[in-house]
């Protein structure tokens, strides 16, 4: 995520001299509000869901679940400022690279394991009765979930990406060429 909100601020982010910028304050506060709340949320409700059956969810404490949704902060920071500077160093492409490794990334660990996505249960669930649990779409509340989540994380995704757009297309009309930052 931070990856891509630096990317959508690219032409502004050459000329930003502070690493703490509108732009990052914009992806942290997305970051807080909207991904950081939905990972909560996720992992509170449907805690063996969230980690994908990989691990009992009945013998670790939450604890543990409310670490690995923290740990979605650090990442998107570390993403912003990767991108941050390689634009800032003219390697703006490197960054669609790292951007698009990580995309295959993520790609080739949900498609095969995507039977586990598609069933929820709150309960430790082995890998290979997974199949046996009921289909996510016969759980009427896990979708009216999703489809709020949906709206409320691409709803804020989309604010952000159009606030960094329309700060690109005025600053490119006024042909700014001063570093943002004072």
């Amino acid at each position: 995520m931070g990856q891509i909100f630096a990317l959508s601020a690219a032409p502004l982010l050459e000329k930003e001299e502070s690493m703490i910028n509108t732009y990052f304050i914009r992806a942290l506060l997305f970051q807080v509000l909207v991904f950081f709340p939905i990972g909560l949320f996720l992992g509170w409700r449907w805690t063996a869901w969230a980690w994908m059956y990989f691990i009992d969810s009945s013998h670790h404490r939450r604890l543990w679940t409310f670490l690995a949704v923290l740990s979605y902060i650090p990442a998107m920071i570390a993403g912003f400022h990767i991108a941050y500077a390689l634009t800032r160093a003219g390697k703006k492409a490197q960054t669609y690279w790292y951007l698009a490794g990580s995309a295959v990334g993520v790609c080739s660990f949900m498609f095969p394991l995507w039977s586990r996505l598609t069933h929820v249960q709150n309960l430790s669930v082995a890998a290979s009765k997974i199949r046996l649990v009921p289909f996510w779409f016969q759980r009427g509340w896990f979708m009216l979930v999703m489809i709020i989540v949906g709206v409320y994380f691409f709803g804020g995704l989309t604010y952000v990406l159009r606030l960094n757009k329309a700060d690109c297309s005025r600053v490119s009309r006024e042909d700014f060429s001063r570093p943002m930052s004072a």
